[in-house]
C-alpha cells in the first residue's frame, strides 16, 4: 500500500482506456449474448427456443402491473419498484391538467404568472 501511495500509476495506452468504456463494455455484451444460426438450429432441434419463448413471456407477465411492482420490492429494487403505481399516478395527473387545461382556456395567462413560467404539467411535480 504504502508503494502506491507514494508513486503515481502508469498511464493507460489508448487500447487499455477503451477497454474500460461503455462502448467497449456494450461490445462484449453483444458478442457474449450472440449465438450463430448453427446454434439456433441446435437449440431449435431440442426445443430449447421454444423453451425461451415461455420463460420470456412469464418474465414479461409477471413484471406487469401492481404484481410487478411487488416482486421488484421483495426482490430489493428498492425506490425503482414501485413502477406501475408511479405511472398510475402520472397518468392520473396528466388526465387533471388536461382537464384543468380544457376547464379555462381563457386564464392560461394568470396561471402562467403563478406558476413563474412554468408549463401547467411542470407545476404539478
Amino acid at each position: 500500500i504504502r508503494w502506491a501511495l507514494s508513486h503515481e500509476p502508469e498511464p493507460l495506452t489508448s487500447e487499455l482506456a477503451y477497454e474500460f468504456t461503455w462502448e467497449a463494455a456494450t461490445d462484449r455484451f453483444l458478442k457474449a449474448s450472440s449465438i450463430t444460426w448453427r446454434e439456433a438450429r441446435q437449440r431449435e432441434k431440442l426445443g430449447r427456443s421454444k423453451l425461451d419463448e415461455r420463460i420470456a413471456w412469464l418474465h414479461y407477465e409477471l413484471g406487469k402491473g401492481s404484481k410487478g411492482d411487488k416482486i421488484r420490492k421483495v426482490l430489493g429494487a428498492g425506490p425503482v419498484s414501485n413502477q406501475f403505481k408511479y405511472q398510475i399516478e402520472r397518468d392520473a395527473a396528466d388526465l387533471f391538467v388536461a382537464s384543468t387545461d380544457n376547464d379555462d382556456e381563457g386564464a392560461e395567462a394568470s396561471s402562467e404568472d403563478e406558476g413563474e413560467g412554468l408549463p401547467r404539467k411542470f407545476q404539478m411535480s
